[in-house]
């Protein structure tokens, strides 16, 4: 097709630091990371009015083709002096993320709109989406440090998260007209607790 693969990323991190006395503090920041790709794909079938085999080895630009991740994290760290020698620190966490790809993987003349309305005038396009979110960590602990005789350190820790995964694979037959509409959904929710 003489169009190119194209693979960007673009992000950025902001942090914060608040210090209102020598024995506490406050730490902040922010991730945030996207990725955009149009990859190239084998060609197995017609195109162009030629057939392609897979093994053949050709490859094409998959112009309709949306692959796309997010990711944002956003750490906030709390530390409490209470002597000279024992801290108290809570790490909370939370992340974000969602993966989107929208693929016609056999390069044919597809046109494909949004997620829930694919239009085909040939060939197959699948939709594939993930999103994790949201992903919580809480970090609680109590360090003794730079004691004479041994340095100790206990806490909890706590996780929670969820996904769920959607694939809609559409596949339409020009020459029959046949066609089918499948589609598949996993949801998952987790959570870990952990002493130390």
């Amino acid at each position: 097709t003489g169009d190119e693969a194209v693979n960007r990323s673009t992000g950025f991190r902001i942090t914060a630091l608040w210090e209102p006395s020598d024995a506490f503090n406050v730490r902040a920041s922010y991730n945030y990371r996207e990725k955009k790709s149009r990859p190239w794909f084998t060609i197995d079938g017609d195109q162009d009015g030629r057939h392609f085999d897979f093994d053949d080895d050709h490859t094409t630009a998959n112009t309709p083709d949306l692959d796309r991740v997010r990711d944002q994290l956003a750490i906030v760290e709390i530390n409490y002096s209470i002597n000279d020698h024992l801290t108290l620190t809570s790490v909370t966490g939370y992340e974000d993320q969602d993966y989107t790809n929208l693929q016609d993987t056999d390069g044919s003349a597809s046109v494909v709109g949004p997620p829930q309305v694919n239009r085909l005038v040939g060939g197959d396009v699948q939709f594939t989406h993930i999103p994790l979110r949201p992903q919580w960590q809480e970090d609680l602990r109590l360090a003794s440090e730079d004691n004479d005789f041994w340095d100790w350190q206990i806490g909890g820790y706590y996780h929670r998260g969820a996904t769920s995964t959607v694939v809609d694979v559409v596949k339409f037959n020009a020459t029959s007209g046949v066609g089918a509409n499948i589609n598949t959904a996993f949801v998952s929710h987790s959570e870990e607790f952990a002493a130390y």
